[in-house]
């Protein structure tokens, strides 16, 4: 790979590697023209940052020639891979999987709402057990008038006189209750309707552009109907009732005898025994009605979910850090091609045959330089004979190739010209 193609490569990951830290990092900040100028200076700086580390980790991982020097090239490239992913591919994963993360964390709450709702309306509809329980007691008043009625059994007087008139009271008393009981029945199915209607909201706003907005506003709705259904107050209402069910009762004018006005007595003690226990039932029942908390929603930026809820977007993180660790595979390329260059792996001491006759030249050309004009020795005048020449040429990654021939001298040759 060229070194052009290579800055290219780089520079379009680092421009990669911006916009994703931006998208990331700029649903962390306030929503104002600041904070995401602010957000995208330091999306700016992120890339250039990756830009110039990639590129400094080529230059000092792959070109020096000695292994301790590769080596050390290597080890802070790695090191700094590891900060690269601290900085910018958490980043690239909240701006890759953020709204899947969050949409994980809204479909925990879910279930919660279903649950909920059960909880709620298997409390709100323990008064039905009294209902019917009421219903018995109204039958059962209403038996005592038709006994009365015909037989005369309460006052020991036969016909529609005052007590059954008293008995109808206190059986449309029991009937009433027992209404209200059944028309809470048929409100409490309205609120239920209404919050798996807020239910329904919440599950398709999941997928909305905004699912945490629409998931908050759908539990809003949900927790006004959950406390609508749990607040009916409906079993302290047949406790009053009961309590006070043959209060206020005054025993009809027909009933004359002391012996009639026991047995009305007893009658009406009877019912009175009767809806107490009904009330003290329902009073119990009230005061070990567990509490239905409201429903809340996991409120957290898209950088959190990626990693409370990380296994539900591998496939972000994954993407997300090979934006960044992309040029670590190129590094490696390069870094396999310069050492399939080299004919003979490093020498012990990390000297190369080629850095030796690199030194040898050199200290040729020093001894040259050192030396008096009147102490060098001058050279033979051109011979036309054949001589023998001996030399060497190799590359900057390559050993030295030895060549050794005889030539023709000709005219213009000099026999000493080592020089390939």
């Amino acid at each position: 790979m060229s070194v052009e193609l290579r800055n290219k490569v780089l520079f379009f990951l680092a421009l990669v590697s911006v916009a994703a830290s931006y998208v990331g990092l700029s649903d962390s900040v306030p929503d104002t023209l600041w904070y995401k100028l602010f957000a995208l200076i330091i999306a700016a700086g992120v890339g250039f940052a990756l830009y110039t580390f990639w590129s400094g980790a080529f230059e000092a991982a792959v070109k020096p020639h000695q292994l301790h020097n590769r080596t050390a090239g290597w080890l802070a490239t790695l090191v700094g891979a590891i900060f690269v992913l601290g900085i910018s591919s958490w980043w690239n994963a909240a701006a890759i999987g953020g709204p899947e993360a969050l949409r994980a964390a809204l479909y925990t709450t879910l279930p919660q709402l279903s649950e909920r709702l059960s909880a709620a309306v298997a409390t709100a509809t323990r008064h039905r057990t009294y209902r019917s329980r009421i219903e018995a007691l109204a039958a059962e008043i209403d038996a005592l008038m038709t006994s009365e009625r015909t037989y005369g059994t309460t006052s020991g007087k036969a016909g529609a006189g005052g007590v059954v008139a008293t008995l109808d009271l206190l059986r449309s008393k029991a009937g009433e209750t027992a209404q209200s009981i059944a028309a809470l029945d048929e409100a409490l199915e309205e609120k239920r309707a209404k919050a798996e209607s807020c239910i329904a909201d919440y599950r398709g706003g999941l997928s909305s552009d905004h699912p945490m907005d629409k998931a908050a506003s759908a539990t809003d709705c949900f927790n006004a109907a959950l406390a609508d259904i749990s607040n009916n107050g409906q079993l302290e209402r047949i406790a009053e009732d009961m309590d006070g069910f043959t209060a206020g009762i005054v025993l009809p004018a027909g009933v004359r005898t002391e012996v009639q006005r026991d047995a009305v007595a007893r009658v009406f003690a009877s019912l009175q025994e009767r809806a107490g226990l009904i009330a003290t039932d329902a009073r119990s029942a009230a005061a070990a009605m567990p509490a239905i908390d409201p429903v809340s929603v996991p409120r957290m930026s898209k950088m959190k979910a990626v990693v409370v809820y990380f296994d539900s977007v591998v496939p972000a993180w994954v993407t997300g850090i090979a934006l960044d660790l992309l040029p670590l595979i190129l590094l490696s390329f390069s870094s396999t091609m310069a050492a399939s260059r080299r004919e003979q792996p490093d020498m012990p001491g990390d000297l190369t045959i080629a850095d030796t006759l690199r030194t040898i030249d050199a200290l040729r050309v020093l001894d040259e330089v050192r030396t008096p004009k009147h102490e060098q020795v001058t050279s033979p005048a051109p011979s036309t004979n054949p001589v023998r020449r001996i030399g060497y040429q190799f590359d900057d990654d390559q050993e030295p190739d030895y060549w050794d021939e005889f030539i023709e001298i000709g005219e213009d040759d000099d026999p000493h010209d080592r020089r390939s």
